[in-house]
């Protein structure tokens, strides 16, 4: 199963962009207007009913 917030990146004309953190890695999606922002951070920006 793909991981959601990548294809909802992807559909919005983003491009997924790795990031290594402390943590691990992680991926921010550069939108076309050209902000940047962490996949998951966008999902549930744009999807508030799926916030935990």
């Amino acid at each position: 199963m793909p991981n959601p917030a990548a294809v909802y990146c992807e559909q919005q004309g983003g491009t997924l962009m790795p990031v290594q953190t402390p943590q691990g890695v992680r991926s921010d999606c550069k939108l076309p207007n050209g902000e940047i922002i962490d996949e998951w951070t966008l999902w549930h920006r744009e999807h508030p009913d799926t916030k935990k």
